[in-house]
């Protein structure tokens, strides 16, 4: 068997409503509207990527526990306000996967 998983990135999404994450570096982002087939890919690339992450992902990253969202969508903090609530509803497609470190900063590319 493969060890390489071809996975549906292309899968639709719904970009909802405005949120703020974090506690002294705030992040604007918008919520993900999860769907079934959203969901079933998450819990594939956790299935996949969990047993090689060190250290082990966070309990908020696990399927069930996640948030889907798309972080500060390519604007910057001066932006935010004015676009946070227009508008409300994105349709688009997914174009890839990536895994965020918070403690390094680090982005890495999943597909």
């Amino acid at each position: 068997m493969s060890r390489w998983v071809r996975l549906p990135c292309r899968c639709s999404c719904l970009i909802g409503a405005p949120v703020l994450f974090g506690r002294a570096n705030v992040v604007f982002t918008r919520l993900v509207v999860p769907t079934s087939e959203l969901l079933a890919l998450h819990a594939e690339v956790h299935r996949l990527c969990g047993p090689h992450l060190a250290p082990a992902p966070m309990a908020n990253s696990l399927p069930g526990q996640w948030t889907a969202h798309e972080p500060e969508l390519g604007f910057g903090g001066h932006q935010c306000p004015a676009f946070a609530g227009r508008p409300s509803r994105i349709d688009g497609r997914f174009a890839g996967l990536r895994r965020w470190d918070g403690n390094t900063r680090a982005e890495y590319l999943l597909g």
